[in-house]
């Protein structure tokens, strides 16, 4: 059962990175796009643009930091244990308030968010499995 938790725990932290990998690069180019394009013509367009901008990255950079420090769970100490119902914890609340912020901003982001709440509500078992 505890090798199982730790490959579930894996499993959603390559997902959570590979998501973080493909966002990055789709965002950045979302800007270009959208600053090329004349969509931030007018000061609404460029501070909704801004702010999609900015939620795109901050969610990008905590799945990939996040997803890539759940990747990494091997034999498991206290600290350890610590650090990864910290580091669930933070990606939950990180992708909670993105999808939340992302129905105004970003529609495509709430799919997004879904996806990587679910696959993280999947695992919550087996995090709180290994902590006891």
């Amino acid at each position: 059962m505890h090798n199982r938790d730790i490959q579930s725990i894996r499993l959603v932290g390559t997902l959570a990175f590979g998501l973080g990998v493909v966002l990055l690069p789709l965002t950045f180019l979302a800007i270009v796009l959208a600053l090329f394009s004349g969509i931030t013509a007018t000061l609404g367009g460029l501070a909704k643009g801004a702010a999609a901008g900015a939620l795109g990255l901050v969610m990008s950079s905590s799945m990939m930091g996040c997803g890539a420090h759940l990747q990494r769970v091997g034999r498991l100490t206290s600290v350890d244990i610590e650090n990864v119902r910290l580091i669930w914890t933070a990606l939950f609340i990180v992708m909670l308030i993105g999808g939340v912020a992302s129905f105004w901003l970003a529609p495509p982001l709430v799919g997004l968010s879904a996806l990587v709440l679910v696959a993280l509500l999947a695992v919550r078992s087996a995090v709180i499995r290994l902590s006891s």
